[in-house]
């Protein structure tokens, strides 16, 4: 992690980012920009990924993701909207965007979406991870750092693969884990249509947390319907030490996610159980 001038960036999710940037606006024509094309850039000009960044990205409004950064609290969204909640999916991501940035509250996401459903905001199909940062653009999601190719969200090796990167580039003494899909009860949640319609059990979702770097989370919650159930909790018990969920169906748009993450900077929350009430509080 390189850090100056009160900025933090690790170099891999920063080559990542801006490959990312050039493909959106298809740099010299091209759209396969790749982190390695990045790094070799940057070699070849005698650059850092922290140089470039306060050199040339700052002043440029290239968002800079931090690295290892330390934070009060951190949200994990994990968005599987490869199905018919993908017109929701794009709106929650919007939702973070329109909170305001504050130190202490990071937030992260990784969101596949369908082909199927909506053409918003370019209609691509890709599987996206952020780091969010304010934009007041309703209809696009500026944030992203890194696109995957298609991912299977309703597999648990998915899913660990999500909470090392997010808690690699957003550490919070709260970690706090939100499931973000349709839920079936008993049957898990995160179901990914354009993957066969596989879905994450709760045994799954154990497993992830358990075989993680960080190996638990202060806090799992589902923004799914269906999901508080005593069965989940038991799951869990020893990798998370707070869980919200709720026992009946909610709306598709599920978490106030604006709210949430506004509340979450004006409480300072420094627990799971008062991130847990403010979670309950903006619902």
């Amino acid at each position: 992690v390189l850090k100056d001038a009160g900025v933090q960036i690790a170099p891999s999710t920063y080559y990542a980012a801006k490959a990312n940037q050039l493909n959106q606006t298809a740099t010299q024509g091209r759209t396969d920009w790749t982190p390695e094309d990045i790094k070799d850039i940057f070699q070849e000009n005698g650059l850092s990924p922290l140089e470039h960044y306060l050199t040339y990205g700052k002043n440029e409004g290239f968002y800079a993701p931090v690295g290892e950064t330390s934070a009060s609290c951190a949200l994990h969204v994990y968005m599987c909207a490869d199905n018919n909640l993908e017109a929701a999916g794009l709106r929650d991501v919007n939702e973070m965007e329109a909170a305001s940035t504050v130190d202490g509250v990071a937030v992260t996401y990784q969101l596949d979406r369908s082909s199927s459903y909506t053409t918003a905001d370019g209609d691509w199909t890709a599987t996206v991870r952020g780091v969010v940062a304010h934009d007041g653009n309703p209809q696009h999601i500026s944030s992203i750092v890194e696109t995957l190719p298609e991912q299977n969200m309703g597999d648990a090796a998915t899913l660990l693969a999500y909470i090392d990167w997010a808690t690699a580039v957003a550490d919070g003494d709260v970690n706090a884990l939100v499931l973000w899909n349709h839920g079936g009860g008993v049957s898990g949640c995160c179901w990914d249509d354009g993957n066969g319609g596989s879905n994450l059990s709760m045994k799954d979702i154990a497993w992830a947390i358990a075989n993680s770097q960080s190996g638990r989370m202060e806090l799992t919650a589902f923004d799914a319907c269906l999901m508080g159930l005593l069965d989940q909790a038991f799951a869990l018990r020893l990798y998370t030490d707070v869980m919200v969920a709720s026992e009946d169906n909610i709306p598709e748009d599920g978490y106030a996610y604006t709210a949430l993450i506004n509340g979450m900077a004006s409480s300072n929350d420094k627990s799971a159980v008062q991130l847990a009430e403010t979670m309950i509080e903006t619902y």
